[in-house]
């Protein structure tokens, strides 16, 4: 009996398995890592989500490092993304989680506006989430993610540190304000995709100024990683 090639079998195959075998070839023949900030960080090449093909691949790690410098933490995450690519037994699996909309457990499912914490937080992150805060809702409020990213700086321990990463394009009243107007982080540098095969390199706001969500590549082209405290 003759084995079908190996694309024709996984054209045939579920969509998991597409993706993990996908993932695991991704990774073996990329190697390089990307530079961010000073410091040398490894691609995420995971099935869910196709990571290699969207800006997961470089704001994963980049969170990912902050929380592994915290280690222990009082942690919060805004918006139910880490539980994909966190490991069960990593030190920030027990963090509190905040979405409005994605159900799972442990998530409180809530505005972020309506987060009262009772004690303040070591670590604070968000990962591609608050571009959708007042935008993708059934009442548009334009300002409502740059309130709420005001009101996490609120939440914050003495000496702890929030990391938030923004894709530009997607929310131009949350650009607009990220370019102009009072600071809303301490610290804001930008990543840009540089190549089809989704490579990143570190960019500064004049190179990124204006970025399309979706152009020249799919999803987002540049991601903004604002950063306070710490």
């Amino acid at each position: 009996m003759s084995r079908l090639p190996i694309r024709v079998a996984l054209r045939a195959a579920p969509a998991t398995i597409r993706s993990r075998v996908t993932a695991a070839v991704v990774r073996m023949v990329r190697h390089e890592p990307f530079e961010f900030d000073g410091g040398t960080y490894t691609y995420l090449i995971h099935h869910h989500n196709t990571t290699w093909r969207n800006e997961r691949t470089v704001e994963v790690p980049i969170a990912v490092r902050v929380l592994d410098e915290r280690r222990p933490a009082r942690v919060l995450e805004v918006g139910n993304v880490l539980h994909n690519y966190l490991p069960e037994n990593h030190p920030a699996a027990g963090r509190v989680v905040i979405d409005m909309y994605e159900r799972g457990a442990g998530v409180q499912n809530i505005d972020v506006l309506d987060h009262d914490p009772e004690e303040p937080y070591d670590v604070i992150v968000a990962i591609s989430t608050l571009e959708h805060v007042g935008w993708d809702e059934d009442v548009v409020e334009p300002d409502k993610a740059a309130r709420a990213i005001e009101q996490m700086h609120t939440w914050l321990a003495p000496g702890g540190v929030m990391l938030v990463t923004v894709p530009l394009g997607y929310n131009s009243e949350l650009d607009r304000r990220l370019f102009e107007g009072p600071a809303l982080f301490d610290d804001l540098k930008f990543m840009r995709r540089v190549s089809a095969d989704g490579r990143w390199e570190q960019a500064d706001a004049e190179q990124v100024r204006g970025a399309r969500f979706g152009s020249p590549y799919p999803f987002a082209n540049v991601i903004a990683i604002g950063r306070s405290g710490g």
